[in-house]
């Protein structure tokens, strides 16, 4: 400082009082050099080190965390800005408040349909359930044949643990005994729930009617065994 021209010492003081005037501040934040190449700001932090009170760099120099910068500038939007922005903030969470409430109307919807449907499915498969053992018994009964005099005889153990025997002709077919065993349990009280088979002591009865009627008592080797229910 001391070794500076008297003229240079003078434009400085100008330059820091006027750096610190709020009339002119802002007009010296745009001549960061002198003529010949020194740097203002540097003289001026050289003149308040010299005169000992604080410097304090244009804004324009400033060094600003972007948190800082982004809050100053959104503080210097117009407040019509502010607002608008607001605004649609707000209009943007109440149109995802409604469509997350019409997708869960939706998913409700669906689920109510859903178990409405298959309550009906559940009522149609239950009445046509009905439908085939009504059907099974009135075939029964209409189709029965007198027990014959002679033939082997085929016991059939029932689901309640009780037996029951008759004699068949040797031409029987086994749809004979399948019904002979329908009738024996809806006489017993013991109808099994869902579908059902008759076993022997070998395979298991055909479960087709076609198959039924294509397989003789003699063929299927059942006469003098014991037949079971068997649920399916």
């Amino acid at each position: 400082w001391a070794a500076l021209p008297e003229d240079v010492k003078a434009d400085l003081r100008r330059q820091h009082n006027a750096a610190h005037a709020p009339s002119t501040a802002a007009a010296l934040t745009n001549a960061d050099l002198w003529q010949d190449g020194v740097d203002v700001e540097e003289a001026r932090m050289l003149e308040a080190a010299m005169l000992g009170v604080p410097y304090e760099p244009p804004v324009h120099r400033r060094v600003v965390d972007p948190e800082t910068a982004a809050a100053a500038a959104a503080a210097a939007q117009p407040e019509s800005t502010r607002l608008r922005w607001e605004q649609d903030d707000a209009y943007e969470e109440s149109l995802r408040a409604d469509r997350a409430r019409e997708a869960e109307r939706r998913k409700q919807q669906e689920e109510e349909e859903e178990a409405q449907r298959e309550a009906v499915e559940a009522e149609r498969a239950a009445q046509l359930e009905e439908d085939r053992k009504a059907a099974e018994f009135a075939e029964s009964d209409n189709d029965a044949p007198p027990e014959p005099a002679t033939g082997p005889r085929v016991a059939l153990r029932l689901l309640n643990g009780s037996r029951v025997v008759r004699r068949f002709s040797a031409d029987d077919t086994l749809l004979e005994i399948r019904r002979w065993a329908r009738r024996a349990l809806r006489d017993a009280g013991c109808v099994p729930d869902g579908a059902w088979s008759v076993k022997g002591e070998g395979d298991m009865f055909p479960t087709s009617r076609d198959e039924l009627k294509a397989s003789t008592v003699a063929q299927h080797g059942v006469g003098g065994s014991v037949l079971n229910i068997v649920r399916l």
